[in-house]
């Protein structure tokens, strides 16, 4: 996975901000994100449930007082409302705290992800199990997709996927 520069991560918000798509609070670890909702034409077509995210640096994100105004995420219209929380906080656990150098770690933001669907009070079992479906059902589509774009994955981003893939596999087989 590659970071992005302070002036690319700008581009993007500004571009986003143009265009006018919603823009929506999240909190995570005691700071509020942004993250803007993406019309799902902006996404490939292989991944209808994308999750878009631009963050620098780790060490620039560690120095930063603001981290949360450092980087920029997004998430496809297609994730159900309700939903998209726990998607964009995976993304904001495994690239703004554990850090984008750090192996595992797309498998323990999966874990957090997971953490916090089963703690939420405001959706039904029924809710989770769907939202678990869904999150299954992108990374197995994530992985051929990376696969066939190898100029823009390494094999350790394949690792990164197959891991988070294990963690919604094995949540979601113990929630059915």
């Amino acid at each position: 996975m590659k970071s992005f520069s302070p002036e690319q991560i700008e581009k993007f918000r500004n571009d986003f901000r143009a265009a006018q798509y919603p823009e929506v609070p999240v909190d995570h670890r005691e700071r509020t994100y942004r993250y803007f909702v993406l019309p799902s034409k902006l996404g490939p077509k292989e991944l209808p449930n994308f999750v878009f995210r631009a963050t620098p640096p780790t060490e620039r994100i560690r120095a930063s007082e603001t981290p949360e105004e450092d980087a920029v995420f997004a998430v496809s219209e297609d994730v159900r409302e309700k939903f998209r929380c726990f998607a964009v906080t995976h993304e904001i656990e495994e690239f703004m705290h554990i850090g984008i150098e750090t192996g595992g770690r797309c498998a323990s933001a999966a874990e957090t992800e997971v953490s916090m669907l089963r703690a939420d009070e405001q959706l039904t079992e029924d809710e989770k199990a769907e939202y678990l479906r869904m999150r299954v059902q992108f990374f197995r589509d994530l992985i051929p997709y990376a696969l066939a774009r190898g100029d823009s994955y390494t094999p350790e981003d394949l690792e990164e996927f197959r891991g988070s893939l294990a963690v919604f596999e094995r949540a979601n087989v113990r929630d059915a």
